[in-house]
Formats: structure tokens, sequence, C-alpha cells
């Protein structure tokens, strides 16, 4: 069985995203509630009270499946671009990491690579109009291991449900 985010009742969902996106709607509320998983709500920064504070829900809550919008990493790595919170935390429950809202470019792929060699980066393109990604990297539930090989800042496939084409300008499919 394949899914998207990773989410089995084992899991321990944490979207560090607003409440009220769409994202954390499906992923923190309606996604757990339907399967049986554990969900982490943090109202609050993931910068406030420090930096740090993301690694230390992670690690606090054994979260396994993290799901955050690629602008909230930027402003963590502005604030710790050596990674010490990274560092200095026992993430060894994350199992993977999937990027939401706006592609993600490939020195922040490089950065998370660096830092947490061992977790499954999944560059989505969400939708929130759709309350779903309309591209992204999927994982086997049972090993979180990948389906398909990506390149960094690439949203890999379409999921199940999309036929995603890229035109030419006189509106030709693209080869």
């Amino acid at each position: 069985m394949k899914h998207v985010f990773g989410m089995t009742r084992e899991s321990v969902q944490f979207a560090a995203c607003h409440q009220a996106w769409s994202v954390g709607l499906d992923f923190m509320l309606y996604g757990p509630l339907l399967i049986g998983c554990k969900t982490v709500i943090w109202e609050g920064d993931c910068l406030y009270p420090d930096p740090f504070i993301l690694w230390t829900i992670i690690e606090s809550n054994g979260v396994t499946n993290l799901i955050i919008n690629t602008s909230m990493l930027h402003e963590i790595r502005k604030e710790d671009y050596e990674g010490l919170g990274i560092e200095e935390s026992d993430l060894s429950c994350l199992k993977s990491i999937a990027l939401v809202g706006e592609r993600t470019d490939p020195t922040m792929i490089a950065w998370l690579h660096e830092h947490l060699p061992e977790v499954i980066i999944n560059d989505t393109y969400f939708c929130s109009e759709l309350s779903w990604p309309i591209s992204g990297q999927l994982c086997l539930l049972d090993t979180y291991q990948t389906v398909y090989p990506t390149l960094p800042g690439s949203v890999t496939r379409s999921v199940p449900g999309f036929d995603v084409k890229i035109l030419t300008d006189d509106g030709q499919e693209m080869e």
C-alpha cells in the first residue's frame, strides 16, 4: 500500500503549519482521526521561544511524519544555519518530512539531507484548494522507502487521481 505522507496507525503526525490551512486540517485533524494515529498540535510559531523548538517538539513527542511549509523551514535555517538544533536532538523517530506549499529550492533539500540523511524528504506540490497534493513522492507504508527516484527541487510525479501534463505555448503536450 502506498501513501503520499506515510500516515499509519503507528504514526505520530505533526503538521507545523497553520491549523486552519487545508494541510493542517487534513493531516492534523481529519486524517489522523480517520486512521487512528496520534497527532501533535502546536499552537504557535515554530521559531518561538527559540529556533530549536521544532526539533524539541519532534523529539519529545516521537514524531514520525513532519509536514511543514518551505517558508517556515527557510526561517528555521536562517536562525540555525549550522543545524545545531538538529544535531542536539534525538530525531531517530522521524521517518519523513513532507514539504508543502511552494516548491522547495534544491539548497533547502541539500540542507535537510545534510542534517537528516536517513529521513525521506518529500517535496510536494500541495494545492490547498483541492486539500490534497497534486504531485509528490509516494512512500511504502511498511518501510517508508520511496517509490520513485527524485531530484532536488522536483515534485516528482502526479499522485493517483491526477494526470499532469506540461504543455507548450501552442497547447501541445511536451515530450
